[in-house]
């Protein structure tokens, strides 16, 4: 078996922009927490919300953006999501994007989460260690071979454990600025050049 990595940059040069996130969103200069995928059940956005629930409680400022349209299986989590009391104040849910704006908002994360079950290739990771995200994923699958020593792994795939790292990167300026400053040095970007060529 031969793992082939998908490229993670974006080309947005010629894509008109048809988002303003600079003056439609204030969270943009907040510290985000940024999950990219369908909203759907092996993704396990409700992971990643029950744990912002418990942060936001000592972290007030704290913000949660979930990017993708709803998928099936999750009536009650999109129930949730859309009359989330934090909604448009603290918490964020946005479809439909172009990459310009995804762009953005992986260039101004705090740090992103991806705790899907399983996975063929997880882009969004890819994407995330593109511009130097501190990434929180599951230990599961194919996300090793995408995430390998520069993301933070779950031991459980629970909130709990979430709270725990996330906290670190709270609490802890130093260590955080330390994580990225590792990934800016270390981390091999993978172009969709590169993609080609191989």
């Amino acid at each position: 078996l031969k793992v082939v990595h998908l490229g993670s940059n974006f080309n947005t040069s010629k894509i008109k922009i048809k988002q303003d996130f600079t003056h439609s969103y204030s969270f943009l200069e907040k510290k985000y927490i940024l999950f990219v995928a369908t909203i759907e059940p092996r993704k396990r956005q409700d992971i990643v919300l029950s744990a912002f629930e418990k942060l936001q409680k000592k972290y007030p400022h704290l913000v949660l953006v979930f990017v993708g349209s709803f998928g099936w299986k999750i009536k009650s989590l999109k129930n949730k999501i859309k009359n989330h009391p934090l909604k448009e104040k603290n918490f964020f849910h946005l479809e439909n994007i172009d990459d310009n704006a995804l762009k953005l908002l992986y260039k101004n994360a705090f740090l992103v989460t991806y705790l899907s079950d399983y996975e063929g290739f997880g882009l969004p990771i890819a994407e995330s260690l593109f511009y130097n995200n501190i990434t929180i994923v599951s230990n599961n699958s194919s996300i090793k071979e995408v995430g390998k020593n520069y993301v933070d792994y779950l031991k459980t795939n629970d909130d709990k454990n979430l709270v725990e790292i996330i906290s670190k990167y709270l609490k802890d300026e130093n260590y955080y600025i330390q994580r990225k400053e590792y990934l800016k040095t270390n981390y091999k970007n993978i172009t969709w050049n590169k993609f080609y060529k191989k």
